[in-house]
């Protein structure tokens, strides 16, 4: 089963975190968090069930362990949605961030060449999307375009002006002449290689010792245009502190399978490393 194209949560829920952050602080928001991660671990069976999975048959934790990983999962997920608000809405001084590698990404801005950043769903990449800004280069992020629209407008009022450009994925592609048009103009290019929805084209590969379908679109994207290639991941290290990580960028121009195998090997590496800030709740490996 594929991913539905749409983020857990409601509008209400959204507007609590945002009173208890504004109102009491990151310590409040965050004890509200544990019962409402309790509420999603008993009643969102769907999301609680693929978790599991995850931790009990592909990483080998004990029943026990995955439950409470699972929890733990839950929990970490919410707070990134803190923390992406608390960043978004001006509080990104309270925030440490570390880089490992991120003299690469300064080395592609200064030579003007623009890239591909790609990602997947672990840590907080919406927060390094703040975070990247540093670097000076306009950044574009790619998303699909299936999310709560009442979310999205909320969260955006209450939200300081972006750092980033959004490219939404449209079913009329127009889309991909955004994409060349910044790669061209040697911009950043911020895509996602580890979800796809129904009826996207896939390919298979070893992932956790199972195979499980990753969307080719992205790798399409990454290959197609000649523009270096870069894996980066932003993980929660600390209350306020986040580490952000990129790898030597690689030129794939028409090598979509080596840029697929580098990018799920080194995805495997970050989950294993953690993997409770692995955030892709539904049927990874059908």
């Amino acid at each position: 089963m594929s991913w539905d194209g749409k983020t857990r949560g409601n509008l209400f829920g959204h507007q609590i975190f945002v009173f208890a952050l504004n109102s009491l602080g990151l310590g409040f928001a965050y004890f509200i968090l544990l019962f409402v991660a309790l509420y999603f671990f008993l009643f969102v069976r769907r999301s609680r069930k693929s978790v599991f999975y995850f931790f009990h048959s592909r990483l080998g934790y004990s029943v026990l362990s995955a439950y409470w990983a699972t929890y733990i999962n839950f929990f970490k997920f919410g707070q990134n949605l803190i923390d992406k608000f608390a960043i978004m809405s001006g509080g990104k001084s309270k925030y440490s961030t570390t880089h490992k590698g991120g003299e690469y990404l300064d080395e592609m801005t200064k030579n003007g060449t623009g890239g591909v950043l790609m990602s997947g769903h672990v840590g907080n990449f919406e927060v390094g999307g703040q975070l990247l800004e540093r670097l000076g280069g306009k950044i574009n992020v790619i998303m699909q375009d299936e999310d709560h629209e009442k979310i999205k407008k909320y969260m955006e009022s209450k939200s300081e002006k972006k750092s980033f450009n959004i490219i939404a994925i449209k079913e009329d592609l127009s889309h991909v002449i955004n994409i060349k048009n910044a790669l061209i103009n040697n911009e950043f290019i911020c895509v996602h290689g580890d979800r796809f929805i129904e009826g996207a084209e896939t390919i298979e590969l070893d992932f956790l010792g199972k195979k499980a379908r990753f969307p080719k679109g992205p790798f399409v994207i990454a290959t197609r245009f000649g523009a270096p290639v870069t894996f980066n991941f932003v993980i929660k290290t600390g209350i306020r502190s986040y580490q952000f990580s990129a790898t030597e960028p690689k030129l794939y121009k028409r090598k979509l399978d080596e840029c697929m195998k580098d990018y799920v090997s080194k995805l495997e590496e970050v989950v294993r490393s953690h993997p409770h800030q692995w955030f892709n709740h539904y049927d990874f490996w059908g």
